[in-house]
């Protein structure tokens, strides 16, 4: 058995809008394993001490809708909840628009999205949406 540079062409998309293998993807590798902890309370306690933020300069990338959704003037992205997340998920979730920053050493992603379980989030879908699983051959 061998693994080929071949890619399965098409597969059925599930309830979630992903094939089964980028739904295991994203089950099994970015939510079990990438995704390391919620830190809500981390944050907000970095937010209540001012001294915090300007000490360790938690900034997040991403934090405005670009281009505006209605006319010149842009709007700031509300982030509902935080999560200590690894350094390869961090530049993933940069690299489509997410809200990222770094916190004590720690990588913090901002979900703007709530009600709803990280298997229906909207970037961790897409980064599973590249998610490309190789063909074997026997």
């Amino acid at each position: 058995m061998t693994f080929t540079e071949e890619y399965y062409e098409s597969e059925d998309l599930n309830w979630n809008d992903l094939t089964n293998s980028q739904q295991q993807f994203l089950e099994e590798r970015l939510i079990s394993s990438e995704v390391l902890t919620r830190c809500d309370e981390l944050i907000d306690d970095a937010y209540d001490k001012e001294c915090c933020i300007k000490e360790h300069d938690l900034n997040f990338s991403n934090m405005w809708y670009d281009p505006a959704p209605e006319g010149d003037e842009q709007y700031e992205k509300y982030i509902s909840s935080y999560f200590i997340i690894t350094e390869w998920l961090s530049s993933e979730i940069d690299a489509i628009g997410g809200c990222v920053a770094m916190y004590k050493g720690l990588h913090i992603w901002g979900r703007i999205e709530s009600g709803q379980g990280l298997a229906m989030n909207h970037e961790l879908k897409e980064i599973a949406r590249k998610f490309k699983p190789l063909k074997i051959s026997v």
